[in-house]
């Protein structure tokens, strides 16, 4: 016979009222205890509701929850497509909710997707909630009902399940003694708040690789904020003023930023100041000078939550033994940091021709003023590609009368109000950067494109997909959606 709300009232001695209110989380004056008591009769009773986190008929569905903080975040989006890939490959579809950096919506996602059968659930808490009592209490009821849980990239505090994510105490420390091996001992280090698990864990390595160094750590080198570009702009101008020659920043958005920074102050990266970034997102092959920056394995890290849950969802329970998978980050060099040589003084190459500076020798560049049109970008490539340039320019310009041409971080960009597209010449095909979205969007008609982290390369040695380009910038415009 199913439970109803005047049986758990009558068996806690409370009113129906008072079991309403407190199975549906809403305000009252009960005391905790008193909510408490309801709470384990309710559990005793087995009651069922269309909220309820029992067991029911969700053990027989073959759909898991994702809720998703920070949906903005290109490490995040990545994480949730890998994710879906890995279930479906396994049948099972996966319902997705993201709840940017909001409580209430973290909670009541939970909630939602519990009471919509979720065999299991894998929840990236957002950034600054790790030790909120609400959602440590909906987390341990979810286990105490045999909810098969998952925590992916954040720990939350006194929640102990299968818990995922990259040793980021390891890549903090190694993003660090990169920037001293090359040189530099005046090292400054932007990240979101300690309250956050990945920045506190980056930053202890950040300490642990100065440490190492015999290098002093000084809480005003330390700058923090949110994963943002106005984070990483307002660090480093922080940070410039304090005379640092190098930043650790906690994430390739924070790493834009500081570009943004030096760009407006003629700071030049790899020469002036010496960035690197974390994530090794689609953005750090499109900054110029390339991006260095922390990889973390996000298919790996994915396909692990998958098992780690899908093991839960087969044995009909949460782990008995909650099991920490960490994945070792790996450091991709590429621009972004100069070699410094005695006394702090970066080690630079001079050309000849122009006089300009380089921290390679012998390094390719243009002895002339950077262009600052798209024509002028053009004229400045290789004979060979410039039809080619102009072609994948002519359909943009077609796709988007309204839309303005700029050159940004070096690119060909088409803006209004934000930037919608940036294309970009190289040695063997055109670089397209419409975003992660929108490559996720047209992935069926990419197929025979190689594409990366929100970039499309088209070979010269194929015809300009004339059609494709100009469906995927009026959706890129249409949607709002931007690199």
């Amino acid at each position: 016979m199913k439970v109803k709300v005047k049986d758990i009232a009558k068996a806690a001695g409370v009113s129906t009222t008072a079991v309403s209110l407190v199975l549906n989380d809403k305000p009252c004056r009960l005391s905790e205890a008193t909510k408490e008591h309801i709470l384990q009769v309710a559990r005793e009773l087995h009651y069922q509701s269309a909220g309820a986190f029992g067991r029911g008929a969700w053990e027989r569905t073959r759909t898991v929850g994702l809720v998703l903080a920070e949906e903005e975040n290109e490490f995040f989006q990545t994480f949730a497509a890998e994710l879906s890939r890995c279930f479906f490959a396994r049948d099972y579809t996966v319902l997705q909710c993201s709840v940017g950096t909001d409580l209430e919506r973290c909670c009541q996602a939970i909630k939602s997707l519990a009471g919509a059968n979720a065999a299991g659930l894998i929840v990236i808490a957002p950034c600054f909630c790790g030790r909120e009592p609400r959602l440590i209490k909906l987390l341990k009821s979810l286990q105490e009902n045999g909810r098969p849980l998952v925590l992916a990239d954040r720990a939350v505090y006194s929640v102990f399940c299968d818990f995922v994510t990259a040793d980021h105490k390891y890549g903090g420390r190694l993003a660090t003694e990169h920037l001293i091996a090359k040189g530099h001992t005046q090292i400054g280090c932007i990240l979101c708040g300690q309250e956050e698990y990945t920045s506190r864990r980056r930053l202890e390595g950040y300490r642990q690789a100065l440490a190492g160094a015999g290098l002093p750590f000084l809480e005003e080198r330390v700058r923090l904020g949110a994963f943002d570009e106005e984070t990483g702009y307002a660090g480093a101008k922080a940070l410039v003023k304090q005379g640092v020659t190098a930043i650790f920043a906690g994430n390739d958005q924070i790493a834009l930023g500081v570009y943004r920074y030096a760009q407006e102050h003629n700071l030049r990266i790899g020469q002036d100041l010496s960035v690197v970034g974390y994530d090794d997102t689609a953005i750090a092959h499109f900054l110029r000078p390339p991006l260095t920056s922390v990889r973390q394995d996000v298919g790996r890290i994915a396909e692990q939550a998958a098992e780690a849950l899908l093991r839960q969802c087969d044995e009909l329970a949460p782990a008995a033994n909650a099991e920490n998978y960490y994945f070792t980050p790996v450091l991709v060099e590429r621009e972004s940091v100069g070699e410094r040589g005695e006394g702090g003084r970066m080690k630079m190459w001079t050309c000849p021709k122009c006089g300009r500076t380089f921290k390679k020798r012998e390094q390719d560049h243009y002895c002339g003023k950077a262009p600052e049109t798209i024509e002028g970008y053009i004229a400045l490539q290789p004979e060979g590609i410039r039809q080619y340039l102009k072609e994948v320019r002519d359909v943009l310009r077609a796709a988007l009368p309204e839309a303005e041409e700029r050159i940004s971080w070096s690119m060909p960009t088409y803006w209004k109000g934000h930037n919608i597209i940036h294309f970009a010449g190289f040695k063997n095909h055109v670089g397209l950067y419409p975003g992660p979205e929108a490559v996720r969007e047209f992935a069926e008609r990419l197929k025979e494109y190689k594409t990366s982290k929100g970039t499309i390369q088209l070979p010269y040695s194929k015809p300009l997909p004339a059609e494709l380009i100009s469906d995927i910038a009026r959706w890129c415009y249409g949607t709002g959606n931007h690199p």
